[in-house]
């Protein structure tokens, strides 16, 4: 998300009608800051028009903010080491921009060096306190490394700080999950589905709770499924857990590593849930193997294999 600034508005006074009306008028082409600033600008339009706004001769704050903004456009269009640069000359020339330590962490976790990325996310906090962004990014990194009760700790605090947020309780679901704290992840993916029922893993993910309790929660699988998509992924996954798509075919639909990592994952849940023990452990290490840093999938597979006898 960029920076926003206030800009000045134009008051408009209404003129009396004529009998003939005036061809309307084109508005005025935006500068190069107030597209720097425009969350609506496409990545290029905001890296092209932040990088003439920085080199107008601009400083301080207004300065940091302008390589805040292009690291923006960098991030949407993956030049995460460009945009990494940028955000440190964001924090060079304002080490009070929160929003450039959250960025950069959230840079330095997709690399994989969590451990730097947590720093980050801990300074943005320090910077605002009530940052709920920052605090789930650090539970993400947390939860990517195996932190889980810390992870915890930090979801809880986004949760007091914006209740309102879905992904909130889906993120500190997983990491209950993970933990084989199925009453607690019932609890969160229920809420998360109440705020967002179109979202596919929150649904996906109660199911492996309730599996993995020993409840019968067919009935209600089946009405939150109805609320997906049937083609985008992961709906062959959902297909699978409702019994129209074969373990194979689940398989042979994952045709990305992503998609990969993540049908590995659910098959070898639904094999746990099934007491197939032995059969799960080589589709959990496939797909600890495959899943990159940031699917919650990863961290979930190795904990499993841990616990396997």
């Amino acid at each position: 998300m960029k920076i926003l600034i206030a800009l000045l508005s134009v008051l408009l006074v209404a003129q009396p009608a004529t009998a003939q009306t005036q061809a309307p008028t084109q508005a005025p082409a935006q500068t190069d800051s107030q597209v720097c600033y425009d969350p609506n600008a496409s990545d290029q339009a905001t890296i092209d028009a932040c990088t003439r706004f920085i080199k107008s001769g601009i400083t301080g704050t207004t300065l940091s903010a302008g390589y805040q903004n292009r690291a923006t456009g960098y991030i949407g269009t993956h030049q995460d080491d460009l945009a990494l640069a940028d955000e440190n000359q964001a924090i060079l020339y304002d080490p009070n921009n929160a929003q450039a330590y959250n960025n950069r962490g959230g840079i330095y976790y997709r690399k994989g060096l969590l451990s730097t990325a947590i720093l980050d996310y801990t300074q943005a906090i320090r910077v605002k306190s009530d940052y709920a962004n920052a605090y789930l990014n650090r539970g993400n990194a947390h939860f990517a490394n195996g932190e889980n009760d810390l992870a915890v700790v930090d979801y809880n605090q986004a949760i007091q700080l914006d209740p309102k947020v879905a992904n909130y309780y889906d993120r500190r679901g997983y990491a209950f999950v993970t933990t084989g704290r199925y009453d607690a992840a019932i609890v969160d993916f229920q809420h998360s589905i109440t705020l967002s029922p179109r979202f596919a893993y929150a649904v996906l993910w109660l199911h492996i709770a309730r599996m993995r309790s020993g409840t019968d929660d067919k009935v209600e699988f089946e009405q939150n499924s109805a609320n997906l998509s049937t083609t985008d992924w992961p709906a062959p996954v959902v297909n699978f857990y409702l019994g129209t798509m074969t373990a194979d075919a689940l398989l042979a639909k994952a045709t990305t590593p992503g998609h990969r990592c993540e049908a590995n994952f659910y098959y070898a849940e639904w094999l746990l849930a099934h007491k197939r023990d032995a059969l799960a452990r080589p589709h959990f290490q496939t797909a600890a193997k495959l899943c990159e840093v940031t699917f919650y999938e990863g961290p979930a597979a190795r904990a499993e294999l841990q616990r396997l006898p």
